[in-house]
Parts: C-alpha cells; structure tokens; sequence
C-alpha cells in the first residue's frame, strides 16, 4: 500500500486506508435519545422476570403493597384468603396499576380523552372503563363486607403474654 504525497502535506495519512469507508453515523450506542417511551421495556422485564421486576423504591409498587395490605386487612388478615383469592387480588393490583397509568396519561394529555372531531372518546377511555369495570367484578368475587379479625379469647391471650414475657 502506498502513501501519496497530498495525503501527507494535508495531514491525512489515513485518508488513503479508509477510502471508501464512511463514518459512523448517529447517536453513540447505547444512547436513547430515540426512545419514545418505555412500555416494551417493562412489558420484557415483567415477561422475563415477572412480577419481581418491579422496583420496590417506585410510588407505584408502594401505593400498590399498601393496596394490597389493605385487602389482607378487610378481611382480617392473609392467612383469611384462598389461593384463588390470593391470585384474584395479585392480578386485580396488576389492572389497578395499569388503570392508574392509563388515568395519568389521559390526565396529563388534554388532547388524548376525545377523538380529533372531539365528537366520540378515544379507544384509551374505552379501554379504561373496561378496566373499571373488570375491576369492579373482582372486587364483588372477593366480597366487599370487611370481616374483622379473629379475636382470642382471654386465657389463651394472657397464656400467650406469660409465655412470651419469659
């Protein structure tokens, strides 16, 4: 391979090696400059990972632990629920959770509520109201009376506070 004697006066001594090769163009990798949102991300992390992919620091896993501690709590405790109803309140926090997204983001944008010719709701509000209602109809299966909590009765409370002070 030979060096021309212009590439070496305009201190390009590489021009002649990389002829024909254009530059990489565009963001650097791993930039997400072009990302629009976040759902098929958090749609992969909860498909590979499940519902263990949340994070625990976010105000959304929070308002929905105290949800969910609010359910055990009507009806007098976790240990009060079945498997089926333990999975019906797992997957009535995961519709809550998407209601409460979809509700900010019609709130927070004026424009996505009503069509272009503001005469009919966008399919998001059709959506939503179907979630409502979904919801509703779990909220009936598990029952909505508030049951209170077991209460012992005295000598087995005092024989559990003498055990338990020695």
């Amino acid at each position: 391979m030979s060096i021309n004697s212009d590439s070496l006066k305009s201190g390009n001594a590489g021009a002649a090696e990389n002829a024909g090769v254009k530059p990489a163009g565009g963001a650097p990798k791993g930039n997400k400059s072009a990302q629009k949102h976040g759902v098929y991300s958090q749609v992969g992390k909860v498909s590979k990972r499940g519902k263990r992919s949340y994070d625990r620091r976010t105000r959304e896993f929070k308002t929905m632990q105290q949800r969910r501690l609010a359910y055990y709590a009507d009806r007098g405790g976790k240990e009060q629920f079945s498997a089926k109803e333990l999975a019906i309140i797992e997957d009535l926090l995961e519709q809550q959770r998407i209601q409460d997204r979809g509700t900010a983001h019609v709130t927070l944008k004026p424009g996505v509520m009503f069509g272009n010719r503001g005469r009919s709701f966008t399919p998001i509000m059709r959506e939503l109201q179907a979630l409502s209602e979904s919801i509703t109809k779990k909220l009936t299966l598990l029952g909505l009376e508030r049951v209170a909590p077991p209460v012992p009765n005295l000598t087995d409370y005092l024989a559990s506070k003498k055990g338990g002070a020695q």
